[in-house]
């Protein structure tokens, strides 16, 4: 058995060694033919390439065009007719224009402001950041000089308890709070344009607190009462379908008819002008008056629909007073 045993372990081993051997050969073998094949195959490439630049070459030195396929072909495109008319493609949302008021300086500068904990900060609109550009510069401008500027009143803030604490306002493009505190109109959900004061800027939050009771003060504080047929500065301070409403020195209130459409109406609030007291109730501090000039309508506004200003009053029947408002 051992004979038999080794005898078999010495043909195991032969035909291994001749099976390697066969092995490595053909390994060898198919390399050598793969360097070969591939050898002529880069030849082959590059010959047609170095071809194929030359015939490219000799073609654009006599001025023949290489090729026009159908992606870069010119499209014809037909000539329409002498008196056609060209309907432009037709949109189903398309910006008109826009009734919030633009308040800019374009003398962007640096400006030295003081926040609420005494932090002072230098701020300079003309370099690249968050406060460049002519709208910071028009509200770091009306903060530095006590100057009022225009607002747009987006939408009330609500507490906790439901009750409006105040309004998001927007000067131009940037973000600004009217506390209730400081509001001189009824409580209303309506967007409409009024005119502020700046009362505080946080350059690190960029916050702006505003304030339409010191822009009143601001602008009426020296004037004196109105009085019956005599002429007086004025605020566009509302209106409803049939009247407008203003703000008068004194806390007074004014009101006059209009006949221009709501559209046209909506970009004068906030404006100062000029009127004249056709009647006056000192007691209430209401009067009836008549503008002597009309500020002139931001086109294209005239022709935006009237709906986004056209939201019902408080006590529609009687004229907005100025102690009407949420305290």
């Amino acid at each position: 058995m051992k004979i038999i045993y080794a005898f078999g372990r010495m043909l195991y081993g032969f035909f291994y060694a001749i099976f390697s051997l066969v092995r490595y050969l053909l390994q060898g073998i198919w390399k050598i033919l793969y360097g070969f094949f591939y050898a002529i195959f880069f030849l082959i490439k590059w010959a047609f390439k170095i071809i194929y630049f030359i015939i490219k070459a000799f073609l654009y030195l006599f001025g023949v065009p290489w090729k026009t396929t159908a992606s870069h072909a010119p499209i014809e495109q037909p000539t329409p007719p002498e008196h056609a008319v060209v309907f432009p493609e037709a949109k189903a949302i398309v910006k008109v224009g826009t009734i919030v008021p633009v308040e800019e300086d374009h003398g962007l500068r640096t400006f030295t402001i003081l926040n609420a904990e005494g932090e002072i900060f230098k701020i300079n609109t003309a370099l690249p950041g968050p406060f460049y550009g002519p709208n910071w510069t028009r509200v770091l401008s009306c903060y530095e000089t006590k100057e009022t500027v225009m607002a747009r009143l987006v939408k009330p803030t609500y507490g906790q308890q439901g009750r409006i604490i105040g309004y998001q306002v927007r000067i131009g493009k940037i973000k600004a709070f009217l506390p209730i505190s400081q509001a001189i109109r009824p409580t209303t959900e309506r967007p409409i344009n009024i005119r502020v004061s700046i009362i505080q800027i946080n350059p690190t939050e960029r916050k702006v607190l505003v304030s339409a009771k010191q822009a009143y003060y601001t602008i009426f504080g020296k004037k004196p009462l109105p009085k019956a047929s005599e002429e007086t500065d004025a605020i566009f301070w509302d209106y409803d379908d049939e009247f407008l409403y203003f703000l008068l020195p004194g806390e007074y209130v004014g009101q006059a008819s209009y006949q221009e459409e709501p559209s046209v109406v909506s970009p004068w609030m906030g404006k100062i002008t000029r009127c004249r007291i056709e009647s006056i109730q000192s007691q209430e501090q209401r009067a009836i008056v008549s503008l002597i000039s009309t500020p002139q309508a931001m086109d294209p506004v005239a022709s935006l629909p009237s709906e986004p200003d056209q939201f019902p009053l408080p006590g529609e029947d009687e004229i907005p007073s100025l102690s009407k408002r949420e305290e």
